[in-house]
């Protein structure tokens, strides 16, 4: 999903998740998806979202709200 259709439609936790981790990547981050499930680890169930890190910092980003610590450059 491209940015434009992304902020014009849309999205789930999930698209919203693979649209950041691919950014993050060509920005050079290291990055992981965070999965938390409400029945277990199988459920169905639950969130996604996304940390992007540095060795200046982190950010945590879900859906359309983001949060960075350390970055102080």
């Amino acid at each position: 999903m491209d940015t434009e259709k992304l902020l014009k439609e849309g999205a789930v936790c999930k698209q919203y998740s693979n649209f950041y981790n691919q950014i993050g990547k060509d920005f050079g981050f290291k990055t992981q998806e965070v999965f938390i499930y409400w029945n277990g680890s199988n459920g169905r169930e639950g969130h996604v979202f996304d940390i992007w890190w540095n060795k200046d910092g982190w950010c945590f980003l879900d859906q359309t709200h983001g949060s960075c610590v350390n970055f102080n450059k």
